[in-house]
């Protein structure tokens, strides 16, 4: 499994699908689990710039770890919490799946403000945008020196620039990482 964290607007989803594409891997992103799968009153939480409760994130997770049993894929979004870190990593052996990298992408928060509010998504306002970027920052670091402790490589991309070349940095560090990469 390959993990990608990054604040709102770093572009997750956008290098994660490249990703998936360029190695013919599944892309799942807790994002699109909360707005397509979560209820209504989950999903108004989440617009405000609030995390979705851990229970929440499990419940949502387990039919995805369930359908890619002993595949190699990517998570966009998870864990977020030191409890969702705790669980991704000790369900590996359940689901027979192993996190092989944690790649981040570093943007400032003045970048993901500009890059959010150009896309003009409805949960999208300044005051949420704010939230999301708070609540990332403090709460990654944990997160990202217990996977390193765990021996899961943390790899961290500059992707303040093109998408082209935050996708040239993305390839060229998880390529070591992708299972019987074949390009």
């Amino acid at each position: 499994m390959i993990l990608f964290f990054g604040s709102a607007g770093a572009g997750k989803s956008v290098q994660g699908k490249r990703l998936a594409e360029r190695y013919t891997l599944p892309w799942v992103s807790t994002g699109e689990l909360v707005r397509t799968k979560a209820s209504q009153e989950v999903r108004d939480y989440v617009d405000q710039g609030n995390l979705a409760s851990d229970e929440v994130m499990y419940e949502l997770l387990h039919d995805e770890l369930e359908a890619l049993r002993g595949k190699q894929w990517i998570l966009d979004g998870f864990p977020r919490t030191k409890p969702q870190a705790d669980w991704i990593m000790e369900h590996a052996q359940h689901y027979d799946y192993r996190v092989d990298v944690a790649i981040v992408l570093d943007i400032s928060p003045e970048e993901a403000m500009r890059r959010l509010l150009a896309r003009g998504r409805g949960d999208d306002t300044e005051a949420s945008i704010t939230e999301r970027v708070r609540v990332y920052h403090e709460r990654i670091d944990p997160i990202l020196a217990y996977l390193a402790s765990q021996n899961v490589p943390v790899i961290s991309i500059d992707a303040m620039g093109t998408i082209d070349d935050v996708f040239a940095a993305v390839d060229a560090a998880a390529k070591e990482y992708v299972h019987d990469a074949t390009n």
